[in-house]
């Protein structure tokens, strides 16, 4: 017997090993279902960062469009700048500087005018000045 009672020993012994398996087997069995959780959570946040970013390449999409428009806009208004309102400035400018001469010429012309009164006064005042000594003179002759 003593065959018997080894088989047996050995047996028991795997017996116990087979219990600390299934033992081991639990164990893994509930972490691996931790873990499908764990996972099941991760791709629940995967699918919402994939929404988001859905959202943010939307945004960047109308932002960019925005961008297109404004820049077509900047090259209206620099085409309109170069065309329109820069040979008109110009325009003016040289007008202004017409009127700035020919204002130059009537303040001289003024100035001249108001010498001229002066001497003309001056020479008014003269004559009667001669005057009232000719008629003086006439009398006392």
């Amino acid at each position: 017997m003593d065959k018997l009672d080894m088989i047996l020993e050995k047996l028991d012994g795997m017996d116990s090993e087979i219990k600390e398996l299934r033992t081991d087997m639990t164990e893994v069995k509930g972490e691996v279902k931790k873990l499908n959780e764990d996972m099941a959570e991760v791709k629940g946040e995967v699918k919402k960062l994939n929404e988001d970013m859905a959202e943010v390449k939307g945004e960047v999409k109308k932002l960019n469009e925005d961008m297109a428009e404004v820049k077509g806009r900047v090259k209206n208004i620099e085409f309109a700048l170069e065309n329109e309102i820069r040979p008109n400035i110009m325009r003016i400018a040289e007008g202004h500087v017409d009127l700035s001469r020919k204002l130059q010429m009537v303040v001289k012309t003024n100035n001249e005018f108001e010498l001229l009164t002066v001497r003309v006064n001056v020479l008014e005042s003269s004559v009667e000045t001669i005057k009232k000594k000719l008629s003086r003179r006439r009398y006392v002759l």
